[in-house]
């Protein structure tokens, strides 16, 4: 049967899978297994994917330990392909093709037997299945059907029915009887709860900053990993005179493409020294010798974003408030020598050695004096009045206050450690238009301080003028820094 053969392809690759991401070999991939296995991608492109994987990951993982049996990765991989690609979930993947065509022709078959529409297939629904596409009930089915037959929450005792994820599993049990997670392979997954990643660093950690570089040269970089890409060039950790740097190197654009960016973007930092602004320690802005280069200061853990994301860390209340703090008083140097930031986010909060917040990409930085109509930043942390030039260009006029509401956004970040709207499920297209049209934010949790939920909600106000200034965030942040110390 070609369902039959089909099917048992995409099983086969779907193991493989499987396999390589389970690097611990215990049979079952917890979050950060999974989210090594997703590439370096542009900022956006690696938010959209994470996002998706946090909801759906949370919707597979029904015991919450963070932790994925076979059959719950086939799930999430079906699940992660209504709205994405399989390809989010294993780039390595050998035919990412054939997974997605097998599960579309899976969930076909499932709403072709479900007659009554309740989302699940009885028994008399699951016996026309078979017939309809094996020509009769194989012999095996009852026994599979016993082993994987557990009825729903809601469902009497003896009501036998099958939700997708169980029919899935059925599917494979019948087609692939040999496989490595078949019924009569003694398969059992070790699935251990892993203690919280809870940083605990009150204090932050000062650096000494050396000397800015009048004269860069690409000769003098020895480049070391890609650590961050985005749409104009790509950063790389590296050696700068046997000095540790992260270099910005500019793709194979025409110059006169990103001269005013880089010039801007370098004029923004050479009149920044803030200890939590990234530090630049020099620039060739010139198209001859390999074009432009930027390099800064190696933050060693990366943004923000990935270490909650990626790497699952969380903070305690009294490290939270540290990294909010040195956040908010770097975004306030920036405005104070005239500028608004305009895509303040996790993604652009890099972290040093020791773990103290710096503010960074300076590219869509702009002077506070002038008028601005685009709609520029990323959408999960961009104010309403942004949005609105999302879908009808140049219709909203906004000023450094759109920063006070990205510094919301990214206060709720800090405190939750979760992808903003990821409960949602919502692309960016639909969360761009349920902040305009229904003013939705994401939910904060009872265990966030009370005053920390009242500066979030204040920061991300729709109305412009009811947002507190830098130095009003600073103020409540150090006026009740001892409500933390004290719990």
């Amino acid at each position: 049967m070609k369902m039959c053969t089909s099917y048992l392809t995409c099983c086969k690759i779907l193991e493989l899978d499987f396999k390589i991401i389970d690097a611990d070999k215990n049979g079952a991939i917890d979050y950060i297994e999974l989210t090594k296995g997703i590439e370096m991608r542009r900022g956006t492109e690696r938010l959209a994917i994470l996002a998706r994987l946090e909801h759906k990951f949370h919707k597979v993982d029904l015991d919450r330990s963070k932790q994925i049996d076979f059959y719950e990765f086939m799930y999430l991989g079906f699940l992660m392909i209504q709205d994405g690609s399989y390809s989010d979930l294993s780039q390595e993947s050998h035919n990412r093709i054939a997974v997605k065509r097998m599960f579309l022709k899976v969930h076909k078959l499932f709403v072709k037997y479900d007659r009554d529409r309740d989302f699940r297939l009885n028994q008399a629904e699951l016996e026309n299945f078979a017939i309809g596409e094996f020509g009769t009930v194989p012999s095996s089915m009852k026994q599979i059907a016993d082993t994987i037959l557990k009825p729903p929450r809601g469902y009497h005792k003896s009501s036998r029915v099958l939700d997708i994820i169980r029919f899935m599993k059925l599917l494979y049990f019948l087609v692939c009887p040999d496989g490595s997670f078949s019924l009569n392979s003694g398969y059992q997954p070790t699935k251990i709860k892993r203690p919280l990643q809870l940083l605990s660093i009150p204090g932050g950690t000062h650096v000494v900053r050396r000397e800015r570089i009048n004269q860069v040269t690409h000769l003098r970089f020895k480049k070391g990993k890609l650590i961050g890409e985005g749409t104009q060039a790509r950063v790389f950790s590296g050696f700068y005179d046997g000095q540790p740097v992260a270099a910005k190197i500019f793709n194979n654009l025409s110059i006169t493409e990103i001269e005013n960016d880089v010039l801007n973007e370098v004029t923004v930092m050479l009149r920044l020294n803030h200890p939590h602004c990234v530090f630049l320690i020099g620039a060739k802005i010139t198209p001859e010798d390999g074009g432009p280069l930027i390099l800064t200061e190696l933050c060693e853990e990366g943004c923000l974003f990935d270490l909650y994301a990626c790497r699952q860390i969380s903070f305690d209340h009294q490290t939270a408030w540290r990294i909010a703090r040195e956040c908010a008083s770097g975004l306030q140097a920036v405005h104070e020598i005239g500028y608004m930031h305009r895509d303040v986010k996790s993604l652009n909060i890099l972290m040093t050695k020791g773990f103290s917040a710096r503010l960074a990409d300076f590219g869509l930085a702009v002077l506070q004096a002038k008028s601005h109509h685009d709609a520029c930043g990323t959408v999960q942390w961009m104010a309403p009045e942004v949005l609105a030039n999302y879908f009808n260009p140049a219709c909203s006029s906004y000023d450094k206050r759109c920063d006070i509401f990205s510094y919301g956004i990214l206060l709720w970040e800090i405190f939750h450690c979760k992808c903003p709207y990821g409960e949602t499920g919502y692309d960016q297209m639909q969360v761009a238009k349920a902040v305009l049209e229904e003013d939705i934010r994401p939910t904060i949790s009872r265990r966030v301080p009370s005053f920390v939920s009242n500066l979030i909600m204040s920061c991300w106000d729709s109305r412009p003028g009811l947002r507190p200034s830098l130095k009003g965030i600073l103020q409540v942040l150090d006026q009740n820094r001892e409500i933390l110390q004290r719990n």
